[in-house]
């Protein structure tokens, strides 16, 4: 029955939106990877030794005063401070964007000294300081138009005081201060999570943050307090919807400390077996999650669109045709219609398949309106006289909703890859400032109930063609039951006022491909109610 198609669609995607709003973040998964660990003969069969506890508090304020000095290219820009010769901030200049993180590649036993500048040139910067009897030396590196900061601290001199020992990191602290209030009602909090990769499987940890109104301020929602981890750490890495900091490690880091302080950060520490280190390197990249660029950085596994591996499979390949399409037809707007329309095509078999079971089923309403007035007493015999019915007219009950299923994957993929991609922040197609933000026609100087002080009208553009859907649908239909007739009515109406209050604050570029989805979905209502 056309009803149950449309119905069986929409509801999928409107449990899809929900489910992402209300419960945004999976629980902590892991992913196998086929990648191998080699380690040295000489360290088989030895315990590491437990993970050192870094006592994540702030520390008082210095004596001296603070200097900064930065290190920018055409991508990114790098804010140094003098004290513990250390990164305060990264901006990405290209999005003018950054990320809510702090304490970058920081070593806890250094943040209380003065480091001056003995070296600068257009692409480093090294930090030193005399500390006792021996030298710090930190140096950062960042190429031209490069979304990766290579790092080295080394030390020369007298590794037995306590004081120098780099065998604790802090990679960075996720730094709930630094959230924008906008986000506190927004289901892109289910985006944010952070990650590592260690003894060769992945980590994702989701729901980072939690809004207090009473506070009204986000605060680290982290169900531990210490989390330790052990085994040899690949890479550790932090995202929200666009943007991601990913810290490569060596071999020699293999334990892990995830720490819930009462600054409101979360630390990501990581740590050596040894605690005599006179030097250690990093490779971090900071930019946006674009398929392309972590791949050329040997990061592409630490993007994903989905944490079930056949979904996230097919989300890439979505990404990557939309982005070959781009190269042939320079405008995101036009892209999403293009391969909006492919899709469609691909799955138009199993449409009209799926529509085609749902009309012989309609037609057979009258008989099976008797049959359950006759068996109206015996639940039994009404299932067993029905499936008989369907079996002698060759109808399999099933067969209008297995094509829709087999359809969601690609659907959901489109939705996923739309929701969660750099590349349409700023684009623009006909009125559309930004794909990546509701298509906002007018602005208005006024709050209104529902819609705000903006008028979007792609989602009414959406629910007025679902509209025409429903009445092109309704003609196919042989409704026998006056019961049933008054709710198609009511659906027709209702159905299309939930898209338009689900898609109003969603980003143009998903509702622009679900407004076009719907209307070939009404051509072909339309074309099956003229053979009618």
């Amino acid at each position: 029955m056309e009803k149950r198609l449309l119905l069986a669609f929409i509801l999928s995607f409107a449990i899809l939106y929900v489910w992402s709003a209300l419960f945004p973040a999976p629980n902590p998964t892991t992913i196998k990877t086929e990648t191998t660990q080699t380690i040295d003969n000489k360290d088989v069969g030895k315990q590491p030794p437990p993970v050192k506890k870094v006592k994540a508090e702030a520390p008082p304020p210095p004596s001296f005063p603070e200097q900064f000095y930065t290190l920018e290219n055409q991508t990114v820009r790098v804010l140094f401070t003098s004290i513990g010769g250390a990164i305060k901030e990264i901006y990405l200049k290209e999005y003018a964007a950054s990320l809510p993180v702090t304490n970058i590649v920081d070593s806890p036993k250094l943040v209380d000294y003065s480091f001056n500048v003995t070296d600068k040139t257009p692409n480093s910067i090294t930090f030193t300081a005399q500390i006792n009897d021996s030298e710090v030396n930190k140096k950062f590196i960042l190429k031209e138009k490069d979304y990766l900061l290579n790092v080295q601290i080394d030390i020369d001199g007298n590794l037995g005081m306590s004081k120098l020992d780099i065998s604790t990191i802090t990679g960075f602290a996720i730094d709930a201060d630094r959230m924008d209030k906008k986000l506190k009602q927004s289901r892109d909090l289910g985006l944010i999570d952070y990650a590592y990769k260690i003894n060769d499987t992945i980590t994702r940890q989701g729901s980072i943050f939690k809004y207090s109104n009473a506070k009204e301020q986000f605060e680290i929602n982290h169900k531990e307090t210490n989390v330790v981890k052990t085994g040899p750490i690949d890479w550790i890495g932090f995202r929200n919807k666009y943007y991601t900091i990913i810290l490569r490690l060596d071999k020699k880091f293999n334990n892990l400390n995830i720490l819930n302080d009462d600054n409101n950060k979360l630390f990501i520490n990581i740590s050596t077996a040894k605690t005599n280190i006179n030097s250690i390197q990093f490779k971090l990249f900071y930019g946006p999650q674009i398929l392309d660029l972590l791949d050329q950085y040997e990061l592409a596994e630490t993007m994903k669109f989905s944490r079930f591996g056949l979904l996230d499979g097919i989300c890439k390949l979505i990404y990557k045709v939309l982005n070959i399409i781009h190269k042939i037809i320079p405008n995101w707007g036009l892209c999403i219609l293009i391969l909006g329309t492919l899709i469609y095509g691909l799955t138009f078999p199993l449409t009209l398949k799926s529509m085609s079971s749902m009309k012989k089923i309609q037609a057979l309403q009258p008989k099976i309106a008797k049959l359950r007035e006759q068996y109206k007493n015996n639940p039994q015999r009404l299932s067993k006289e029905q499936m008989e019915l369907f079996k002698e007219h060759k109808v399999n009950p099933m067969g209008g909703c297995l094509p829709m299923l087999l359809q969601m994957p690609l659907f959901i993929g489109f939705y996923q890859v739309l929701w969660r991609s750099v590349m349409f922040r700023g684009a623009k197609f006909l009125w559309i400032k930004d794909l990546s933000e509701p298509d906002r026609l007018i602005v208005l100087n006024s709050e209104l109930p529902l819609i705000g002080n903006e008028f979007n009208i792609l989602p009414f553009l959406m629910g007025i063609v679902m509209f025409f859907q429903q009445k092109f649908s309704s003609r196919n239909m042989a409704v026998s039951d006056p019961a049933q007739a008054q709710q198609q009515k009511m659906m027709a109406l209702l159905l299309p006022f939930m898209m338009v209050f689900i898609f109003y604050k969603a980003s143009s570029g998903l509702t622009l491909y679900f407004t076009y989805f719907y209307l070939l979905t009404t051509f072909t209502q339309w074309k099956l109610s003229q053979k009618a």
